[in-house]
C-alpha cells in the first residue's frame, strides 16, 4: 500500500480536515530527519542500561557499537540500549562524549542483560582558552574542506531504520507510532523508504504510518525544514552566513571533542543556532545540536514555536561520515482570535544502522508513479520484527503504559479539540470546506437517506429582492459523474429562477470532463472575479448602492475540456445558446428604512444570443486558493458570436487575467518577502453588447481586496475593454524585526506596500447610445498606499492615497497571511 508522504492516510481516525490540517503541521515539524527501517530476525539480543558510573544516572543518546560493522544503536532518555548480534562472540563498544568508552566481548549464545557505567573523563584547562575564539572558524574551515573531500564522492546509500515519535497534549501523552524501514538515498533521485513493520498505539487506526523519509541530515549543504531552506552548518559558504566560536572541549576516549557555538552572521535570514561537536584531526562533526532561530517563523495560526534537532555522527565506511541516530523536539502552540488549541509536543528518535555506500539499487524503486514511501504488506503481516528485531530504541516507560492503556476512542481529534468561536468550523467535512458557487450557504448538508447534498442558496439585491431557494447536488468536481439542480423565488421580480447542470469526467484523475446546463434566471451584467451576489448582497440590504446590475437569461450551455497535468494546463471550450431580456428595478427596501433610492437598472441589448466560448487556464507553482496565498496562473478566454448562427449578436472578445508571485527578499524563509501582481485585460471587435461590458473592481464600503481599487469605494468602472495592474509587495514582519520591535514580530504584525493602475474605455458612439450614465471615467484610476497586516492575527489596514486626483481612504480586509 503506498503512503502519502505528508500523511494523509488517516483512516480508521476520527479526523475533522481542520484537524487534521493541524495535525500536519504537528507531523511536518518532527519529521525533520530520521530514515525507519528493519533487519532480519535477530538471533542474540543483548540490552540493558548504560549510565555515568559516580552518579547511576542514565546517559541519553550514547552509542552502542558492535565493532568490526558498521552496525549498532543508541540509548534512550533513561540510557537504556537493545542490540541484536547475528554472531558470537562480538565485542561491543560503549561511548559517551566526556566519558571512557567501555568495550565488552559478548560470547554467549543467550538473550541476555548487560548494564555498562562509564567513567567520567576530567577535563584540563589549558592555552586553547586564550585562543579559543579564534579557533572556531578555523576549526569549521578544516570541517567544510574536509567534508568536500568525500561528499561528492556519495552518490547513494541504503540504511536501515527506526523512528519513533510520540506526541503529548500539553503534559498528557496521547500517542506513539514506530516504524523499522529500509531507506534508500539517490543523489539525482532522492528517497524511498519501505516500511517492514510498524505500530502504533490503537487511536491511531491500523493503517497510518508517518513518512520518515523526508530526513534531515545536518550534513548537508542546505536543510529544509518545514518549508525554509537553511543554509548547512558545513555548506562551503557558511562562514559568510554564521559565527562559529569555539566554547568548550571534551573527550572520547583519547580523541578531543571541540565544542563549538553557531549563530547566524544575519538575524532577518532563516538559519540555525545552537552548537556542534568536532573531532579534532579526522575535522567531522560528531554531534550537532541545533535549532532554527527566531526568523523561522510560521504564519497565524501557529502563535509559537520551539524546535531542537540532536543529530549524531560517525564514520559509515571509508571516508564518509552520516547520522547514525537523530531526535527531534517541537513544543508548538496554535491559536489565534477565536481559535485556540492545546499546546503540543511532539518528540522523534530515530537510528540508523548498517549503511550501504554506493551501491547499485533496483530500478524498481525509482518506477514511475511509485510512492516515495511503501509499506510491505506481506513483511507487516507478520508482526514479528517490531518485537524480536533488536532495532528498537527501548520504550519509556510512559511509551509502554501508553500502548497499554490508550484505546481507539481516546482519538488525536479529542485530544486537541479546539476552543473558541472559530472552533465549530473545524470539524467540516471536505465537501463543506470546498463551499458553493455563488449565493450558496457554505455549508452542504446529506439530504436523509439519500446519495445527496443539499445547500441553502440566498442573496439580495434591488432587481430580484431576496433570492431564497436551495440547491441539490449528486456527486462532486472528483466524481465520474455528477448533476445538481436548484430552484429559488425572488421576491420582488415575483419570479421563480430554475437551474439544472450535469457533467461526466474521465481518465485516472477525471481530467477529461463534458457538461451542460439549463437555466432561467437573473445574471449579473458585468461578473466580477473578486465578488459574487451573496458577497455584496450586503450593501443593497442595507440601503447603500447595489453594486451590480442586472438581466433575465434564459438558455443553455454545453462545455468540454482537458486538464493536462504536467504542465498544469486546463483547456476548455464550449457553446451558448441564450436568451437575454432586460429586467427593472423592483425594490428600494433595505433592513434600516433608510429613504435611499437606489439607481435604476440599465437596460441591455436584448435578443438571442449564440456564441462559442474557448478558455485556456495555465497554472505555476500555486500554493493555495485566492486571496489567501499567492498565485501563479495565466487565464485566456475568447467568445465569438456572429449573426450568421442565429444570433443577434456578432462580436468577439478576448478576456485575460494574470496572477504571479515574485520572491524578492529573504528568500531563504519560510514566508520570503513577495511581489504580488494582478493584471487584468480586455478587448474586442465587433459590436459588444452591453451585458458583455467588462468591469474594474472598487472596494466594498469600508472593505476592500487585492485586484481591487482600495482608494475608491463605490461602484466599479465599466467599460467595453479595461486594463487594470494591481500590485502589493508583502514585507512581513522584516521591518519590526529590523528595528528589533519583537512585540510586533511575536503578534506576526507585518508591513505591505501596494498600488494599482487602470482605465476602462467606452466608445464615443456607444456612449451616445446609452440611456444612462455609466460609471466610467476616460482617465486612468492611479493609486498607492501602505497597510498594517496581522491585526488580531485576522485583519489588516490600509491607508490608500489617489494619485489621479486629491483623497485618502482608509478600508480594511482579511490579513494577507501566507
Amino acid at each position: 500500500m503506498a503512503l502519502n508522504p505528508l500523511g494523509a492516510h488517516h483512516r480508521g481516525t476520527q479526523f475533522g480536515t481542520g484537524n487534521r490540517v493541524i495535525l500536519r503541521v504537528i507531523f511536518l515539524m518532527c519529521w525533520m530527519g530520521g530514515l525507519p527501517m528493519a533487519p532480519a530476525l535477530a538471533e542474540k539480543l543483548i540490552t540493558g542500561r548504560v549510565t555515568d558510573l559516580e552518579s547511576g544516572d542514565g546517559l541519553p543518546q550514547g552509542t552502542v557499537q558492535i565493532l568490526g560493522t558498521y552496525e549498532g544503536t543508541v540509548t534512550n532518555a533513561d540510557g537504556a540500549y537493545q542490540v541484536a548480534l547475528k554472531t558470537v562472540p562480538s565485542v561491543l563498544r560503549f561511548s559517551y562524549i566526556g566519558y571512557q568508552s567501555v568495550e565488552v566481548v559478548v560470547e554467549t549464545g543467550r538473550d541476555s542483560v548487560l548494564n555498562v557505567a562509564l567513567q567520567p573523563v576530567s577535563i584540563f584547562l589549558d592555552e586553547w582558552v586564550v585562543t579559543a575564539e579564534d579557533m572556531g572558524p578555523s576549526m569549521m574551515r578544516k570541517v567544510i574542506a574536509q567534508k568536500q573531500t568525500w561528499w561528492g564522492d556519495l552518490a547513494s546509500f541504503q540504511v536501515r531504520a527506526y523512528s519513533r515519535f510520540t506526541y503529548y497534549s500539553e503534559t498528557d501523552l496521547v500517542a506513539v507510532a514506530e516504524s523499522l524501514s529500509d531507506a534508500f538515498w539517490d543523489r539525482e533521485k532522492g528517497w524511498r523508504e519501505v516500511v517492514k513493520d510498524k505500530r502504533e498505539t490503537k487511536n491511531l487506526g491500523g493503517d497510518f504510518a508517518l513518512p520518515a523519509v523526508a530526513a534531515v541530515n545536518l550534513y548537508d549543504d542546505e536543510i529544509e525544514i518545514g518549508g525554509h531552506t537553511l543554509v548547512g552548518v558545513t555548506h562551503p559558504e557558511a562562514l559568510d552566513h554564521y559565527d562559529f566560536k569555539l566554547i568548550g572541549r571534551r573527550f572520547l576516549d583519547r580523541r578531543v571533542i571541540y565544542d563549538i557555538e553557531v549563530t547566524p552572521r544575519n538575524r532577518l535570514k532563516s538559519a540555525f543556532t545552537g552548537q556542534v561537536s568536532v573531532i579534532d584531526s579526522v575535522y567531522a562533526m560528531k554531534e550537532a545540536r541545533l535549532s532554527p532561530n527566531r526568523a523561522f517563523l510560521f504564519p497565524p495560526p501557529v502563535s509559537a514555536l520551539g524546535m531542537t534537532l540532536f543529530q549524531q555522527f560517525s564514520n559509515t565506511g571509508g571516508i564518509f561520515w552520516l547520522p547514525i541516530a537523530y531526535q527531534s523536539e517541537v513544543d508548538l502552540e496554535i491559536g489565534m482570535v477565536g481559535l485556540q488549541f492545546p499546546p503540543i509536543k511532539a518528540h522523534r528518535v530515530s537510528k540508523l544502522s548498517d549503511y550501504q555506500i554506493n551501491i547499485a539499487r533496483a530500478d524498481s524503486l525509482y518506477e514511475k508513479g511509485r510512492a516515495s514511501i511503501t509499506v510491505d504488506s506481506a513483511s507487516v503481516a507478520t508482526d514479528s520484527l517490531m518485537v524480536r528485531a533488536g532495532v528498537v530504541v527501548p520504550l519509556l516507560e510512559s511509551e509502554s503504559i501508553a500502548y497499554e492503556q490508550i484505546d481507539s476512542t481516546m482519538t488525536l481529534q479529542k485530544a486537541f479539540k479546539p476552543t473558541g468561536f472559530l472552533a465549530r468550523f473545524i470539524d467540516m467535512d471536505e465537501e463543506e470546506k470546498k463551499g458553493g458557487e455563488e449565493g450558496e450557504g457554505r455549508n452542504p448538508r446529506n439530504v436523509p437517506g439519500l446519495p445527496l447534498k443539499w445547500m441553502p442558496l440566498a442573496w439580495f439585491d434591488r432587481v430580484d429582492g431576496a433570492h431564497l431557494g436551495s440547491k441539490l447536488r449528486a456527486g462532486s468536481d472528483h466524481s465520474r459523474a455528477s448533476a445538481e439542480i436548484s430552484t429559488a423565488y425572488n421576491t420582488a421580480l415575483e419570479k421563480w429562477s430554475m437551474s439544472g447542470q450535469g457533467a461526466v469526467r474521465w481518465g485516472q484523475g477525471k481530467n477529461g470532463f463534458l457538461a451542460g446546463s439549463a437555466f432561467r434566471q437573473t445574471e449579473m451584467r458585468y461578473p466580477s472575479a473578486l465578488y459574487d451576489r451573496l458577497k455584496v448582497s450586503g450593501r443593497a440590504l442595507f440601503g447603500d448602492d447595489d453594486y451590480f446590475d442586472h438581466f433575465w437569461n434564459e438558455g443553455a450551455r454545453a462545455r468540454g475540456g482537458y486538464h493536462f497535468r504536467s504542465p498544469d494546463v486546463r483547456l476548455s471550450g464550449g457553446v451558448n445558446v441564450e436568451r437575454h431580456r432586460s429586467v427593472d428595478k423592483a425594490t428600494d427596501w433595505n433592513i434600516l428604512g433608510r429613504g435611499r433610492k437606489q439607481r435604476a437598472n440599465p437596460r441591455i441589448d436584448e435578443g438571442q444570443l449564440g456564441s462559442v466560448v474557448f478558455q485556456a487556464i495555465a497554472s505555476g507553482d500555486r500554493i493555495g486558493p485566492a486571496p489567501f496565498f499567492g498565485q501563479r496562473k495565466l487565464t485566456v478566454e475568447v467568445e465569438h458570436s456572429q449573426t450568421g448562427w442565429g444570433s443577434d449578436f456578432s462580436f468577439t472578445q478576448l478576456k485575460m487575467v494574470l496572477d504571479w508571485r515574485l520572491e524578492t527578499f529573504f528568500k531563504r524563509r519560510l514566508m520570503p518577502n513577495v511581489l504580488d501582481i494582478r493584471v487584468v485585460g480586455s478587448a474586442f471587435t465587433g459590436h459588444l453588447p452591453r451585458q458583455r461590458y467588462v468591469i474594474l473592481d472598487t472596494g466594498l464600503g469600508s472593505l476592500s481586496t487585492f485586484g481591487a481599487f482600495r482608494s475608491r469605494l463605490d461602484l466599479p468602472y465599466e467599460g467595453e475593454k479595461h486594463l487594470g495592474v494591481f500590485w502589493e509587495h508583502n514585507f512581513r514582519t522584516v521591518p519590526f524585526e529590523w528595528i528589533g520591535w519583537q512585540w510586533a514580530v511575536r503578534r506576526n504584525l507585518g508591513i505591505l506596500i501596494h498600488g494599482a493602475h487602470g482605465r476602462t474605455w467606452i466608445s464615443s458612439a456607444a456612449l451616445a447610445g446609452l440611456a444612462d450614465s455609466p460609471t466610467y471615467q476616460n482617465s486612468f484610476h492611479h493609486e498607492a498606499g501602505a497597510s498594517i497586516n496581522g491585526l488580531f492575527d485576522l485583519l489588516r489596514v490600509n491607508v490608500t492615497r489617489r494619485l489621479d486626483t486629491p483623497g485618502t481612504c482608509v478600508s480594511m480586509e482579511m490579513a494577507r497571511i501566507f
